[in-house]
């Protein structure tokens, strides 16, 4: 298609020159005539829509050519107020490839912009109807792409210029594809030249004959200089979404993979940041702002998911390539999350459709994996990744130097297969299938075994279906529709003799639409349901488990249980405020009799000082349900009621200097009915033991909580550096059963300090450093002993519960990276050194057989993990 433009020449008339006639001539000098005064310049008729300087050709689908076709394409086209297009739909399509193409053009317009009554450039919503005409085809020359060598990541906006031998050019920049072409141009010899900010220039010749079609693809080595920083070399973004959340912590999975001590992880960067407690070994589990792990809920795309981690805390089930960016938000969080009384950790997938295939595979100390993505259709693209764990066979060797045992440490594997459908219509469909398995056993040696061993096998599995459907309708609501489903299970084996399983079949669907406060209005709301159903069934039958535990009796039941809930929040903006009224209601309901319900209403309000500060505020209450396991007889307690606690929040962001930011967070946790009870039983989790001695009575919402701290984040960037200072300053605390003293929460840690930084040298070299310093966890220490005559053993007697606390944790993570690009290629070589000080940190207090001693378990010393990274 081509967009003519007609320019009117304004012709001004020559004054002839005087003949000489003969006669005389008045030499008295004539009065001089008054200039004219310059006429006013036309006022621009005032408000004017958008005018359109710069319309780059649209290609002619080849179907469409082929078979004759032509069309018109109407389209809505939302220019910014420097002219650019910022969005594009179809709004009468013509199908046969003319939409695409259409949209493809139009987002590379560029417009003069529309004026308002005073004459400032100002946002518009204009429509366009694009034509496409056989009549008009232009005759294609030359044609090609630009991307990033390594990565082949196709390079928008690049510059190619054609230049011929007497030094004439012809410029093109690059659609979103990457992709250039020239038409119409004269046989002969060309030089090409292609060049983008941040990558070095890359010169090749071409030649134009007439009825052929030249192509050449540029592939650019990232430049030497510090003038365009790539994405993949950042390493944390954290940002204010406009939602309820009064701190929500982003992380780009884009921006993760040069972190000191997280493997490129992106969800394992959520331990180092503000409110997030240092957990035992790094065993993976997320303890925020007081709370255990269990009390805080993992989510993808807004459905539940059963584990966040594999074993050992080393990665996410889920591939951080596939996810867009990861929400962290330890508190005061909106409607849309609910059933659990701590934090909130949502993993959203990229909605973004590749727009070429690429991969990678990589080797490190613990594991090897592989990702692969790229279109399947002009709507449809795929991925698929999969990741193998072989840490057990290094460190194995390291950790089993005790005579008698035999640990094998955790191994895992997974695997996700997604498909995402982006349609002309600005819908997304994204589904997803994800498999996950993990194992961890123990051999202890045996006489009275027949083949002289005892062992023990721990599983978690699951299988999951996943789908989520986005559209935006046109008077701006945001519908979006999730389902999830499918078995998991967490199993447990001690030498054939125990059975222990919990196991569930389920569900869930979430149906939420949301529209944020319009431009000519004054309230935005977000409406939603969601439901979740699942067949539970649980068996604890336990003999015992080796020389060191006891267990409180058989624990076995099922229940058929339905967790329903309905949402309705409201944004409300006047000037600089806005305020967010919300509640939220759940349901649990069993087949076995059982009932609760909850309804927690929340508020947050946000306060925009100036461009630099925004002040934060809320309030709410968060309701969580008992576990099957403590409601079903005979074990259980029917009566139970939720657990629930009132959470409050104050904070404020500024920004200091470009590139300086800072955040402060005050917060406050007040909890009741906490369930509290039968502290002997056997539980599917790592982490510090309950404070001795146990509570083993009958399950009871008896326990309180209080937990009160403040969390602080200073963070800098400029091309070179990254570094994040973060701070935790909290005290958390239980009540176990009236009457009783005031204790240390068993994950009570003052201070927890964490220090990234992140330092680009030439020649693609980068060097990180992450330093980590917590408060050791309480326990409660051994005052005395005493001597059983009937059972002739040795039985402890306690101090005051949790009075003792273990030595502060410290540790040094330093990493090295070294890319390499070659044309189609990028091979990246790292070294994570973690615990590089090699030091010996307490996670654990043990006792001697008599009681007599405290036996102190150290974490890992020094790890050199080095790993090799392959991207085509």
């Amino acid at each position: 298609m081509w967009i003519l433009l007609t320019i009117a020449l304004a012709l001004s008339s020559v004054p002839a020159h005087a003949q000489d006639t003969g006669e005389p001539s008045d030499t008295s000098e004539p009065e001089p005539e008054p200039e004219p005064e310059p006429e006013p310049e036309p006022e621009p008729d005032l408000p004017r829509l958008p005018v359109l300087s710069e319309a780059p050709a649209a290609a002619y689908p080849p179907e469409a050519l082929e078979a004759g076709l032509e069309a018109a394409v109407l389209l809505e086209l939302e220019v910014s107020p420097l002219g650019e297009v910022v969005r594009a739909e179809v709004v009468e399509p013509a199908g046969h490839g003319f939409d695409a193409s259409a949209l493809e053009a139009a987002r590379n317009f560029r417009f003069e912009p529309a004026l308002d009554e005073a004459g400032e450039a100002v946002g518009s919503v204009i429509q366009y109807r694009y034509r496409f005409s056989l009549e008009l085809v232009p005759i294609l020359a030359v044609t090609g792409e630009v991307r990033a060598a390594g990565t082949r990541r196709p390079l928008g906006r690049a510059r190619v210029t054609l230049m011929d031998d007497s030094g004439r050019a012809l410029e093109a920049s690059t659609g979103a594809d990457g992709g250039y072409r020239f038409v119409d141009i004269v046989d002969g010899s060309y030089a090409l030249v292609a060049q983008a900010p941040g990558y070095s220039q890359e010169v090749t010749r071409v030649t134009v004959e007439e009825g052929q079609v030249s192509e050449a693809i540029f592939y650019l080595r990232p430049s030497r200089t510090w003038e365009q920083v790539q994405a993949d070399d950042t390493m944390v973004v954290e940002g204010e979404r406009v939602e309820p959340e009064v701190v929500e912590r982003r992380l780009n999975a884009d921006e993760i993979r040069a972190m000191p001590g997280t493997g490129g992880d992106i969800v394992r960067a959520v331990q180092s940041l503000p409110g997030v407690a240092r957990s035992p070994f790094n065993a993976g589990q997320i303890v925020v702002r007081g709370t255990s792990p269990e009390d805080s809920a993992v989510y993808l795309g807004g459905a539940p998911l059963p584990i966040v981690f594999h074993f050992g805390g080393l990665s996410t089930v889920i591939s951080s390539d596939s996810l867009g960016e990861v929400a962290y938000m330890p508190g005061n969080y909106g409607v849309r999350y609910g059933r659990r009384i701590g934090g909130a950790i949502d993993l959203r997938t990229d909605k973004s459709a590749p727009e070429h295939g690429w991969g990678y595979g990589s080797v490190d100390l613990f594991q090897a994996s592989l990702f692969a993505e790229g279109p399947v259709s002009e709507h449809w693209s795929a991925t698929f990744s999969t990741r193998r764990s072989y840490i057990g066979a290094i460190l194995s060797p390291v950790v089993n130097q005790f005579e008698g045992s035999t640990i094998r440490l955790p191994s895992f594997s997974d695997a996700q297969l997604r498909l995402l459908r982006s349609a002309d219509d600005g819908s997304t469909l994204d589904m997803m299938v994800a498999v996950s398995d993990d194992r961890f056993s123990y051999e202890e040696a045996d006489a009275s075994e027949p083949d002289g061993t005892d062992e023990s096998l721990i599983k978690v599995q699951f299988l999951k279906g996943w789908a989520q459907w986005q559209k935006v309708l046109p008077d701006g609501w945001l519908t979006e529709l999730t389902i999830s489903g499918g078995p998991e299970e967490t199993s447990a084996q001690y030498d054939e003799k125990d059975n222990i399983f919990d196991r569930r079949l389920g569900g869930a669907f979430r149906f939420e639409a949301y529209r944020d406060v319009p431009e000519d209005g004054w309230a935005g709301w977000r409406i939603g349901a969601d439901v979740i159903a699942e067949e539970v069934e649980f068996e604890y039958v336990i003999e015992d488990f080796g020389d060191f535990t006891s267990f409180g009796g058989d624990e076995r039941g099922s229940a058929g249980v339905l967790y329903p809930a309905a949402y309705v929040e409201q944004t409300q903006r006047a000037g600089k405020i806005e305020g967010v009224p919300a509640v939220r209601v759940d349901a649990m309901i069993t087949d076995g009799g059982y009932s609760a319900v909850s309804a927690d209403p929340r508020f947050a309000l946000r306060y925009l000082h100036s461009d630099d500060t925004t002040f934060r505020f809320s309030f709410g209450r968060y309701s969580q349900f008992p576990l099957v396991r403590e409601i079903v007889r005979p074990a259980g307690e029917p009566s139970l009621l939720p657990e629930w606690a009132l959470q409050t929040s104050l904070g404020a962001d500024h920004t200091f200097l470009p590139g300086l930011t800072g955040e402060l967070t005050l917060y406050h946790l007040w909890m009741r009915d906490l369930v509290t009870g039968r502290e002997d039983r056997f539980v599917f989790l790592l982490g510090p033991p309950p404070a001795a001695p146990l509570d083993t009575g009958e399950y009871a919402n008896e326990a309180t909580g209080l937990s009160y701290g403040a969390e602080g984040l200073i963070r800098y960037e400029d091309p070179r550096l990254v570094a994040w200072l973060g701070a935790t300053l909290s005290r958390t605390t239980r009540v176990k059963r009236p009457g009783l003293e005031r204790t240390r929460f068993e994950y009570d840690q003052p201070l927890v300090l964490t220090a990234v930084s992140s330092y680009k040298l030439p020649r693609e070299f980068t060097v990180g450093l992450r330093l980590r310093y917590a408060s050791g966890n309480p326990y409660t220490p051994v005052a005395n002993r005493g001597f059983d005559l009937t059972e002739h053993t040795y039985y402890p007697i306690y101090d005051l519960n949790n009075s003792a606390r273990m030595p502060a944790y410290f540790t040094a993570d330093v990493r090295f990276d070294k890319t390499w690009t070659y044309d189609r290629w990028r091979l990246t070589g790292y070294l994570d050194l973690q615990n590089a000080t090699n030091r010996r940190n307490v996670e654990l207090i043990n006792w001697s057989y008599d009681w007599s001693e405290e036996l102190r378990v150290y974490g890992l010393p020094i790890i050199p993990a080095f790993g090799l990274r392959g991207e085509w």
